[in-house]
């Protein structure tokens, strides 16, 4: 089975947005295909929005924001 991820960043209205048109379009063509896992992550709602890698936080980082969970999904 393939896997396609989707990672949305858009930061605009979603009613305004072109990139979030355009990854709806790519997500409704990849739904379409049989033996397709499709997930589709809003980036806004992660930890990512909320952590930003500092001096400070060098050292947790990437425990902070749940790593090993995103590379496990590559």
């Amino acid at each position: 089975m393939r896997k396609i991820l989707f990672l949305d960043g858009n930061i605009t209205p979603n009613e305004t947005s072109y990139s979030r048109s355009i990854l709806d379009k790519m997500q409704e063509v990849a739904n379409s295909y049989q033996n397709v896992e499709v997930m589709r992550f809003d980036l806004n709602k992660t930890k990512h929005a909320e952590i930003f890698l500092t001096g400070n936080n060098l050292s947790t980082y990437w425990n902070d924001i749940d790593a090993d969970y995103w590379i496990n999904l590559l």
